[in-house]
């Protein structure tokens, strides 16, 4: 059997779309959406309203999707960002800055991932707790260069970053920090501890430093330790 229907075939009326199936003509429709009182083809313009209907859908493929509003991206070093590891040795001295970091390039970013403090001294000394904290801050002044180690050997290396350890002094130390930390420089205690300053993770945000930007580790206004403490900081720049 064909398919379709002519209406009122007798003198050629309309035909109605429908498909032949085994001698049953089932009709062909074209679907409309709208609210009461109107009807509007299907479209691009039009689509069909879809509801989860309180629960959840599922979507095959590929998806296209424009942002809306703010969003907040974190991304953990990959293959494609060369990371260094930057280290200092420095006496423990009161309100010392122990490590310093500057970004002075215009256009790339440093990333801070991690930064920790550990008693460097393996001579027997006596002394008391140590505190520290990380701060940010916009400018350095004097000091010698620290050790850099790149985790990938073939990595250009950090060209933008000014890295110092005793630096004679820092400009706009932040009041607030992003973490701090007590060290003791007892004897009994050099083979254990450190203290994680800071570190980012899947809930916690590297530090961002733009240019003119910086952090640094400084001791607290204690004077009764001695020793010498190891400074360390991961970093990324992009």
């Amino acid at each position: 059997m064909a398919d379709n229907v002519t209406l009122n075939s007798g003198s050629g009326g309309d035909t109605m779309a429908a498909d032949d199936i085994s001698g049953v003509k089932y009709p062909r429709v074209k679907l409309c959406v709208g609210v009461d009182g109107v009807a509007n083809d299907v479209a691009d313009a039009n689509p069909v309203p879809v509801s989860d209907a309180g629960g959840s859908l599922t979507v095959d493929g590929s998806v296209s999707a424009a942002q809306s509003g703010n969003w907040t991206v974190f991304s953990i070093p990959n293959d494609q960002e060369d990371c260094y590891t930057l280290h200092a040795d420095s006496v423990l001295t009161a309100s010392r800055h122990h490590l310093s970091i500057l970004n002075g390039h215009a256009t790339k970013i440093i990333k801070v991932w991690k930064v920790w403090v550990a008693l460097g001294t393996e001579a027997a000394v006596t002394g008391l707790v140590a505190r520290f904290k990380l701060l940010r801050i916009t400018g350095i002044t004097g000091g010698s260069a620290a050790n850099t180690t790149k985790h990938r050997t073939a990595a250009a290396g950090l060209t933008t970053a000014t890295v110092v350890t005793q630096p004679s002094s820092v400009s706009g130390a932040s009041t607030g920090s992003f973490g701090s930390g007590s060290v003791s420089s007892e004897e009994t205690a050099l083979q254990v501890d450190t203290k994680v300053l800071f570190q980012a993770d899947a809930f916690v945000q590297p530090i961002t430093l733009l240019q003119n930007e910086g952090i640094t580790i400084q001791q607290g206004a204690l004077t009764g330790s001695a020793g010498t403490i190891a400074v360390y900081a991961i970093v990324t720049e992009e």
